[in-house]
């Protein structure tokens, strides 16, 4: 099933990479140069807000230490487990 899930994700990665320089060569003759890179911008700018949205730290992680040099209450399996911050202490 994951081998499927990775297939279809680079078949259809393949096929949208295929016409796109085509489609920014023909935006860029006919609206402006910069207009390919305008739009590349508000793209990734409308994908930070479902990213934003669904990847957050669980309601459990607190911020321990020096100012948050470490996070406790990330639980690993069986045990309880503490991750230091390299930078933090530096």
């Amino acid at each position: 099933m994951l081998g499927t899930a990775f297939g279809f994700f680079s078949t259809s990665l393949g096929l949208i990479s295929l016409p796109a320089p085509w489609i920014g060569a023909q935006l860029w003759q006919s609206v402006s140069p910069r207009f390919p890179f305008l739009i590349t911008v508000e793209v990734v700018f409308l994908s930070i807000i479902p990213v934003w949205l669904k990847f957050k730290l669980p309601k459990d992680m607190k911020m321990n230490g020096n100012n948050g040099s470490q996070i406790s209450g990330y639980h690993n399996g069986n045990e309880n487990v503490t991750v230091k911050n390299e930078q933090a202490e530096r």
